[in-house]
């Protein structure tokens, strides 16, 4: 798909056709980049998750592995402790381990690897070992992992689009972009992968306010 906007009309042209519009909603979610570890796609969405709201309570006092970044590594193995009193924190070869979160996580009786996973052994879609560069495994019941994704489209390539230091598209408060009349909602305008109600709702309010935004234009004319 290819979006230009020319004299303030959008022109998409996909594989099979073309559309022309005044505005155009991208809900098109975002691209996920899987962890370079061997096995991971067999195991992921069955057995390993990246969202413990989501999908913690299925793997409930298992032993759970937790692949944490600095950005997740407090509010990841908190919410799981909720689940579970096993948990295997892993930094996947990350120098993120505090020694104060060290101390903290030992308190409580977690373990923690610092060596960078190379695969995930199983059956069924239910992965239950991990293999460490450090030719050591453990073996667990269900894993959290930390993904990467954006919203890079080559579709937005030729928009100009405006966005944070963080590659976030910037949006004002309903949806709409740097670009007039483009705009986006649910996981396109968070740059983050979130529940599915979640992104459909504001789907919905961004939709609503375009709408609206277009019956005063040609009310008020």
């Amino acid at each position: 798909m290819n979006i230009v906007k020319e004299d303030g009309v959008f022109k998409v042209t996909t594989e099979k056709t073309s559309y022309e519009s005044k505005q155009v909603l991208l809900a098109t979610g975002i691209r996920e980049f899987y962890p370079d570890i061997k096995n991971f796609e067999q195991f992921y969405g069955k057995s390993v998750f990246y969202c413990p709201w989501c999908d913690g309570y299925e793997m409930k006092h298992r032993r759970i592995a937790i692949m944490v970044d600095e950005m997740s590594i407090d509010h990841i193995v908190m919410l799981l402790s909720n689940w579970s009193d096993d948990l295997l924190i892993c930094t996947n070869g990350n120098d993120v381990l505090t020694e104060e979160l060290k101390a903290l996580f030992d308190s409580k009786g977690y373990a923690y690897k610092d060596a960078v996973i190379t695969e995930m052994t199983g059956q069924d879609n239910q992965v239950e070992s991990l293999i460490f560069e450090d030719n050591t495994s453990e073996e667990i019941g269900g894993m959290i992992a930390s993904m990467k994704w954006d919203t890079d489209y080559e579709s937005l390539k030729n928009l100009d689009v405006d966005r944070d230091e963080k590659g976030q598209i910037i949006t004002d408060q309903f949806g709409e972009t740097s670009v007039s009349e483009l705009f986006v909602s649910g996981e396109t305008k968070a740059n983050f992968a979130r529940p599915l109600i979640n992104a459909a709702a504001d789907g919905g309010d961004v939709a609503k306010f375009m709408i609206i935004k277009r019956l005063k234009e040609d009310f008020y004319k």
